[in-house]
């Protein structure tokens, strides 16, 4: 074992245990299932994984962008695939403690409880403003990296009842993203476009293991469109093959040390189902393309759950393993 002390082992399964349920009950999903991750594919993905090293070419040679030239790639690729379907979403524009103080003035309470905390939500509600997703601010940071986030506004307390927490509405209060600064930074932005897009919809993805699929799907969508010699998808996929490899290799290492599998199988099950439905689109037809999105712009509006776009599409966890250990013989060596 990593840890020769099983309370350790325990101890984080039980830390493991209380966070999914956390973020199934904020999320309003309805499970977090990964059967796929048990099939025998998966154990080919796993060895094909193990035997992979790092990437021939980290960069691919991607030219230095500006914020100001991401900030508007992203926005118009995100316009154009959702440019005929509402991307209004709630959003407050206020990072401090005001809101909670002036309900609790209003409402002569001392402290938000379970009683009370789902109508401090809807008076925060009120207070926020529909805003179309791109006229979302977007703070940069001075990191290099290519990590973003979309932040809600939802404030923790440990003593709320986590069903209470669910019911609460969703309020954005902006994206975040780490100054890289090259041309392939603006996928992140779209990223996380479509989570703002997504969580306005709670329950809208039933299974936690499918959290951050669409959110893949179009980040890497948007490098392919955006793609004149291939070097952009080629440096997106790398990207995201690079880092489904060390997720793979991790968990399989916990899971024999008894660790239950984490957000990292979040990861792995979305980034397997998007490149699935990637390799889908590319090899379709220009009419088979709208067709696709137009299917999954019915998830983004709420109309229907993620997971029945996928049975819809056809999606496959099988055939998008098979995609990426056929890609991980060419991409990473």
């Amino acid at each position: 074992m990593i840890y020769d002390n099983e309370e350790i082992v325990m101890k984080a399964n039980e830390h493991t245990k209380n966070i999914i349920k956390k973020e199934l009950a904020i999320g309003g999903f309805k499970k977090f299932d990964y059967p796929f991750l048990n099939t025998r594919e998966y154990e080919r993905l796993l060895i094909d994984m193990t035997k992979s090293k790092k990437t021939r070419c980290r960069n691919a040679r991607l030219n230095s962008e500006t914020m100001s030239e991401i900030n508007k790639k992203g926005k118009l690729f995100i316009s154009t695939v959702t440019e005929d379907i509402n991307t209004k979403i709630p959003y407050l524009n206020t990072k401090d403690d005001s809101l909670e103080i002036h309900f609790l003035e209003k409402n002569e309470e001392n402290t938000i409880n379970d009683n009370n905390y789902i109508d401090f939500m809807n008076f925060v509600l009120k207070k926020s403003k529909k805003t179309d997703i791109i006229k979302i601010p977007i703070e940069y940071f001075g990191k290099k990296g290519k990590n973003g986030w979309s932040v809600t506004y939802l404030p923790y307390r440990e003593s709320i009842d986590l069903n209470i927490l669910g019911e609460a509405p969703y309020i954005s209060m902006g994206i975040g993203m780490e100054n890289q600064g090259d041309e392939l930074s603006f996928s992140v932005l779209v990223h996380e476009y479509t989570h703002t897009l997504i969580n306005r919809h709670k329950g809208i993805v039933e299974n936690y293991a499918n959290d951050e699929l669409l959110s893949i799907f179009m980040e890497l969508l948007s490098a392919h469109e955006q793609d004149q010699d291939g070097r952009l998808l080629n440096a997106a996929l790398i990207s995201r093959l690079e880092a489904i490899r060390k997720n793979i290799i991790k968990l399989n290492l916990e899971k024999q040390d008894g660790y239950l599998p984490d957000i990292k199988a979040v990861y792995i099950n979305s980034t397997i189902y998007a490149i699935d439905l990637l390799d889908m689109y590319i090899r379709t037809s220009i009419k088979g393309k709208k067709a696709i999105l137009n299917e999954i712009k019915k998830t983004l509006v709420g109309e229907r759950t993620l997971e029945e776009t996928l049975i819809k599409l056809d999606a496959s966890e099988e055939r998008g393993s098979q995609i990426i250990r056929t890609k991980v013989k060419t991409l990473l060596n």
